[in-house]
């Protein structure tokens, strides 16, 4: 069962790369050059190698992100259920349907098989997978790739989107785009060392050595960076310059517009339950519409309208639309559409509305190992026979 079409960026989208930490650029935002002081954030990207010999960058959003997002609204499902029937369950269990483990170090033994069984079937675990033994999960959540000439070259995306191409322009003088990115240069003031109103300064106590500090510390940063790029200390206006730059910070964007190829498989294996966790949970990540970071700064949302028409359900009797869209409360939201999805649905609302903490508690929860539990007789046993024989 695949899931898969295209859906467009509507704003910027930024998911801080785990590399790159001490990347910077200079003023007019190029990268690595010898002026290059202000440091940049980058978005996750990976490299795509054309036929033509080409290595083009391209930024995406992990499916493991997308993962991690699907697995924290079904465990607010879970949660929402619980407290409504005045239930609970332990943090062990929260922790693993939340994250997907409870403990650091799994449990290697061997699976039973009715443990397997259990696991396999389980509307929970047997979709996500994680748990003490890191069980197996249902599907697979592709990267989310914009749809350019490079992606579709590489065969990262299917050719059969390339009439969702990113284009520099429109019409006859139309070109594929090569860059998807934009980057944002921000500024941090500090309006104690520009210069506060009266009712301001009036309120901080000590605020005229506190204003001397900051000065002071100025000064020394205007000293230090003169020294680092071989700037004599009279030149101050140079040297402030470039100081000027520790106080600028940069980030690394997906441009809004953008077409970006999405796709998830679920496994033959998927239960009715499943399924509707499954497509439950995407609908949830969607209609939140936070994708990465600085989502309070507008960054982060996909065209859910995009979403509704493209995103296309491959199920056992029929190939539809996932979604429909409507709108509430000012706000377009996803509605499940397709027939099969929304019959798992209400079968996975239905174990939902009975979910106990004994429903996961197995999956969680490590085993008393066997072996210490016998050496732990054997040793009371051992020191119950040499009590005997003190006695004696």
């Amino acid at each position: 069962m695949i899931v898969e079409g295209i859906i467009r960026t509507k704003t910027k989208i930024h998911v801080t790369s785990a590399i790159d930490s001490s990347t910077k650029i200079n003023a007019d935002g190029q990268i690595g050059t010898e002026d290059a002081r202000i440091p940049l954030a980058r978005t996750y990207r990976t490299v795509a190698f054309t036929p033509g010999g080409g290595r083009v960058e391209v930024p995406f959003v992990p499916g493991n992100s997308i993962v991690g997002r699907m697995r924290r609204a079904a465990a607010t499902m879970i949660a929402k259920s619980l407290r409504a029937r005045e239930q609970q369950i332990t943090r062990t269990t929260y922790r693993g349907i939340s994250c997907g483990a409870a403990d650091p170090k799994p449990e290697m033994n061997g699976l039973q098989v009715d443990e397997f069984e259990r696991y396999l079937k389980d509307p929970h675990i047997g979709l996500f997978g994680g748990g003490k033994r890191l069980y197996e999960g249902g599907f697979k959540m592709f990267d989310l790739l914009p749809v350019t000439m490079a992606t579709i070259e590489a065969g990262m995306v299917p050719a059969e989107y390339a009439e969702h191409m990113a284009m520099l322009s429109a019409g006859e003088d139309g070109r594929p785009a090569i860059r998807v990115t934009g980057i944002d240069v921000l500024h941090r003031r500090d309006d104690l060392l520009d210069g506060a109103s009266e009712e301001v300064v009036s309120t901080i106590s000590d605020y005229e050595g506190l204003f001397g500090d900051m000065k002071q510390e100025a000064a020394r940063k205007v000293q230090a960076a003169a020294k680092r790029a071989g700037v004599k200390l009279g030149e101050e206006e140079k040297a402030a310059d470039r100081v000027s730059m520790s106080q600028q910070s940069a980030r690394e964007y997906i441009v809004p517009g953008v077409a970006m190829h999405f796709k998830a498989a679920l496994k033959k294996r998927v239960t009715k339950e499943q399924l509707g966790i499954w497509v439950l949970s995407l609908q949830e990540v969607f209609n939140t519409n936070e994708f990465g970071g600085v989502s309070h700064l507008g960054y982060g949302e996909l065209n859910l309208a995009d979403a509704a028409v493209n995103l296309v359900l491959h199920g056992a009797e029929k190939s539809a639309p996932l979604f429909s869209l409507v709108r509430e409360g000012g706000r377009d939201q996803l509605i499940i559409s397709h027939p099969e999805a929304k019959e798992a649905a209400k079968a996975a609302s239905e174990w939902i509305s009975g979910v106990t903490n004994e429903s996961f508690e197995s999956f969680y929860v490590a085993s008393a190992p066997p072996a210490a539990e016998g050496a732990k007789a054997a040793r009371g046993k051992k020191s119950a026979e040499g009590e005997e024989e003190v006695a004696a």
